[in-house]
C-alpha cells in the first residue's frame, strides 16, 4: 500500500499470523483492529483517524527497543520511534513490550479516557527545541481542549539535559496542562531540561474555571531535572503519594516541588479561577535539590481580597539536606515531617501569609557548626503574618535561633507551644515590639 486509504465505518481489521500493512496512510473509521502480538503497522506507515482496539500492542506497531544510554542516561545510539509513538496514541489502551526506545520528536498529545501501561519501559527522547515536553495533556500545540481520565504507568523517561548546550527551563517530560482526573504511577522522570512534571496555564477567561484538576501522583520520581522535579503553577486538587523528588539541578529555583503561580494580570478577568489549591503532599521524599525541598511562593492578593495559594498539606515527609520556603498563601499544614537541612528549615517572608501550622515535625541542622534559624517568619510594613503556629516539634542545633519572628511592626500572630529546643544557640527570639505571639511550655535542653 501506497497511498491514502479510508477505511468504511465500523470495519474490522484482523490480522492473521504475520499479515501485516506497509508504506501510505491509513485513515481509521472507528475502525477496530484485533491481532496477536505482532507487527501489524510497519514503521513506514502513517495512521489517522479514529481506532479502537481492547489492547493496543506496542508491537504491533513495530516499535525498535534498540536504544542505548550510558549509566548516565546519555543517549549512544537507537532507532527513532516517533511515528511509531503517533500512531499508538491514536488507541485508547496502549501495552507497552518492556524495551528501551528512542524518540527523535515530542509533544505527543494525549486524550480523554486514554491508559497508557509503559511496561516498566524506557522512553528516551531528545528535542533541540527551547520549549517542548515529551508527553502533553490538554494542550495540542496551543489550542486548548480540557481531557479527562487519563492513567500512566509504569514507565521512565530520561530527557536530554546531559547532551543539549541549548539552555531552557521550559522541556519538560510530562506537562498537564488542562484537564482533569488524571493518574500518574510508578512513573520516572529524570534529566530533563525543564521540569520532570509540569502542571499549570495562563488560560484566563471570566466566570470558567480552566485550573487542571483531581491530578494523583502516586510512587513517582522526579530526579536530575534543570528546573524542578515538579511544577505547579495552576492547579485545584493534586495528591503526591510516596514521591520522590532528587537531585533537581541546573537553573533556578531548583526545587523539588515548586507550587508557584505565574505573576500575570489577571484584572481584566471577572471570578477569575487562578489559583493553586487543595494540594497535598504524603509520604514523600525531597532530597539533595540545590534549591528549596518544596517551595510555596504565593503572590499578593488578588483584586477580591483573597490568596491564589490555598490549602496546601504535607505530611508524614522526609527532607534529606532540604528544607521548606513558604509565603503569600492561606491555610497550610505541614505535619509529622523531618526536616534534615544543610541551612534553615522553614522561611516565611515577602508576601503576607495566613493560617500555618507546623507540627509534630523535626527540624534538625546537620552542619556541627553554623549560623542558621530553624524557623523564621519575617514582616514588613506591607506584608504581614497571623496565625503561625508552631507545636509539637523538635528543633535541634541552629546556631543563631531555633526560632527566630523578626517582627518590628507588630506584624505577626501565632503561637509557639509544646516545642523542645536542643542545642540552640538562642532558642527563641522576637522583636520587643511583637505583641500577639504567645508562648507557653516550650522546653529547653541546652
Amino acid at each position: 500500500m501506497s497511498q491514502n486509504v479510508v477505511i468504511p465505518e465500523g470495519a474490522v481489521l484482523c490480522f492473521v499470523d504475520s499479515g501485516r500493512i506497509e508504506n501510505g496512510t491509513l485513515i481509521g473509521n472507528g475502525t477496530k483492529v484485533m491481532a496477536q502480538q505482532n507487527v501489524v503497522f510497519s514503521d513506514n506507515i502513517l495512521l489517522k483517524g479514529s481506532w479502537k482496539a481492547d489492547t493496543a500492542y506496542s508491537i504491533w506497531f513495530d516499535f525498535k527497543s534498540d536504544c542505548i544510554v550510558d549509566s548516565s542516561g546519555r543517549f549512544i545510539s537507537g532507532s527513532d520511534n516517533s511515528q511509531q509513538m503517533n500512531n499508538i496514541l491514536l488507541f485508547d489502551n496502549l501495552l507497552f513490550n518492556c524495551g528501551v526506545y528512542y524518540f527523535k520528536h515530542a509533544n505527543f498529545q494525549l486524550h480523554s479516557d486514554m491508559i497508557i501501561d509503559g511496561g516498566n519501559s524506557v522512553f528516551k527522547w531528545n528535542t533541540s527545541l527551547k520549549a517542548d515536553c515529551f508527553m502533553a495533556i490538554g494542550d495540542s500545540r496551543g489550542k486548548w481542549a480540557g481531557t479527562s481520565n487519563i492513567q500512566l504507568k509504569n514507565f521512565t523517561i530520561i530527557g536530554n539535559k546531559l547532551e543539549s548546550d541549548i539552555k531552557t527551563e521550559q522541556c519538560h517530560g510530562i506537562c498537564i496542562r488542562y484537564g482533569s482526573n488524571i493518574i500518574l504511577s510508578n512513573l520516572q522522570s529524570g534529566f530533563n531540561r525543564g521540569d520532570g512534571l509540569y502542571i499549570g496555564n495562563v488560560y484566563l477567561e471570566s466566570n470558567i474555571d480552566h485550573s487542571p484538576s483531581y491530578i494523583s501522583v502516586i510512587n513517582c520520581i522526579f530526579s536530575d531535572n534543570h528546573r524542578q522535579g515538579s511544577s505547579i503553577t495552576r492547579a485545584n486538587h493534586v495528591d503526591f503519594l510516596g514521591c520522590k523528588f532528587i537531585n533537581t539541578n541546573g537553573t533556578p529555583p531548583q526545587a523539588g516541588l515548586d507550587i508557584e503561580p505565574n505573576d500575570i494580570n489577571i484584572s481584566a478577568y471577572e471570578n477569575c479561577y487562578y489559583a493553586c489549591e487543595n494540594i497535598r503532599i504524603n509520604n514523600c521524599f525531597f532530597s539533595n535539590n540545590a534549591g528549596n525541598g518544596l517551595l510555596v511562593a504565593g503572590r499578593s492578593k488578588n483584586r477580591e481580597g483573597k490568596y491564589i495559594v490555598n490549602n496546601i498539606f504535607v505530611n508524614n515527609s522526609v527532607f534529606d539536606r532540604g528544607n521548606i520556603r513558604a509565603f503569600g498563601l492561606k491555610n497550610m499544614q505541614v505535619k509529622d515531617c523531618d526536616i534534615l537541612t544543610d541551612s534553615y528549615g522553614w522561611l516565611t517572608y515577602r508576601y503576607s501569609t495566613e493560617d500555618v501550622l507546623i507540627d509534630k515535625c523535626k527540624i534538625i541542622c546537620c552542619n556541627k557548626n553554623n549560623d542558621f534559624v530553624g524557623i523564621k517568619v519575617e514582616s514588613t510594613s506591607e506584608n504581614k503574618h497571623n496565625n503561625i503556629i508552631i507545636s509539637n516539634c523538635s528543633i535541634t542545633n541552629f546556631g543563631k535561633f531555633g526560632i527566630f519572628f523578626n517582627d518590628k511592626i507588630d506584624g505577626i500572630s501565632g503561637r509557639i507551644v509544646n516545642n523542645i529546643f536542643h542545642k540552640c544557640g538562642k532558642n527563641m527570639k522576637k522583636n520587643d515590639l511583637s505583641k500577639k505571639i504567645e508562648y507557653k511550655e516550650n522546653i529547653y535542653n541546652d
